[in-house]
């Protein structure tokens, strides 16, 4: 049987989705949760699991519980660890166990469902259809890494998977990707004359 082939979302939609938090309301937190889905291709139990205290910003790190309960550490970007500082200085008080994301209200812990509701609406302000999902965002983390030179072996790892089975799923690279790797790499372009 054959798999589906689930794409990944282009930069210039991920660029878009980022751009759609400014025009909402709470931009901060909406943004800070899409930079660290986007930057660290966390998945959703993830995301919604994470502390304070879980947060090393000064080392830019984030401590999650994956599946299996194994905790793996995360690394952040520069630009993520920014958006976060800024997060937590209008967010966040200094209780060190309170999740990090709350509800829209700010009274109970954000919820898997909450966050993907989030994604869609951001997706659909962006002009992105039916693409916009938190597993969408994994996946184009993957890519976008490797895109970026990251090795697969890496992106294996950051996304907590245990077989390199598992990733080649997330990594299905585009039919353009391989062609460009084909004009760089070609073997009878590259001989000698």
């Amino acid at each position: 049987m054959r798999e589906e082939v689930k794409t990944a979302l282009s930069a210039e939609q991920i660029t878009a989705l980022l751009q759609a938090t400014s025009k909402s309301a709470d931009p901060t937190r909406k943004a800070a949760i899409l930079a660290l889905l986007l930057d660290t291709g966390c998945r959703a139990s993830e995301l919604i699991s994470i502390r304070r205290k879980d947060l090393d910003l000064v080392n830019r790190r984030c401590r999650v519980l994956g599946k299996g309960d194994k905790y793996r550490t995360l690394s952040l970007g520069q630009r993520t660890a920014a958006i976060l500082r800024q997060y937590l200085r209008e967010h966040v008080e200094e209780h060190d166990t309170l999740p990090l994301f709350m509800s829209a209200r700010g009274d109970e812990p954000f919820t898997r469902s909450g966050l993907l509701h989030l994604v869609k609406r951001l997706g659909k302000t962006a002009g992105i259809k039916d693409s916009a999902s938190v597993h969408a965002l994994r996946r184009s983390f993957a890519v976008q890494m490797l895109r970026n030179g990251a090795n697969v072996f890496s992106v294996q790892a950051m996304l907590g998977h245990t077989t390199l089975l598992q990733t080649r799923k997330y990594c299905t690279i585009a039919l353009t990707d391989a062609e460009a790797q084909h004009r760089q790499f070609s073997p009878i372009d590259l001989l000698a004359a």
